[in-house]
């Protein structure tokens, strides 16, 4: 199978019998009938292109990824101001997409029932528990 690719039409193109050797081979696309020497041809079809570079962001992301999550966990746990900056934005996407973020939880609490169940049993309990501390403090 041939390894260049037509830069018009970004399809496999073939070797022309007897049209050289090297780099100047003449190669012919078959689906726009483009003709022209080797070195002018690309080497991987767009798709390709694209595989290769989704392949490469994985690898980065495997990569520095953790490190850039416990750097930024430092920074949120020692710099007030950036707590602060960050609890605000995540507020204010809350309160711009509600919609969407209820969405998402109701689809979640549907797809983990017994996940759900606890949480809405901790819930309770410290309700109960905060009711009792209440209590406390008025007699």
């Amino acid at each position: 199978m041939p390894r260049d690719v037509c830069p018009r039409c970004d399809k496999r193109v073939e070797p022309i019998p007897r049209g050289g050797k090297g780099l100047s081979t003449i190669l012919e696309c078959p689906a726009c009938g483009e003709r022209e020497q080797m070195s002018r041809w690309h080497f991987k079809t767009i798709e390709e292109k694209k595989a290769a570079k989704r392949e490469y962001h994985k690898e980065y992301e495997r990569i520095y990824k953790p490190r850039r999550a416990a750097l930024m966990r430092a920074r949120y746990h020692s710099d007030p101001e950036y707590r602060e900056r960050k609890k605000r934005r995540s507020h204010d996407y809350y309160v711009k997409n509600r919609e969407r973020c209820m969405e998402r939880k109701r689809r979640w609490y549907a797809e983990n029932p017994d996940r759900a169940a606890l949480i809405r049993k901790r819930c309770k309990l410290r309700q109960l528990e905060r009711e009792r501390a209440r209590m406390k403090m008025e007699e």
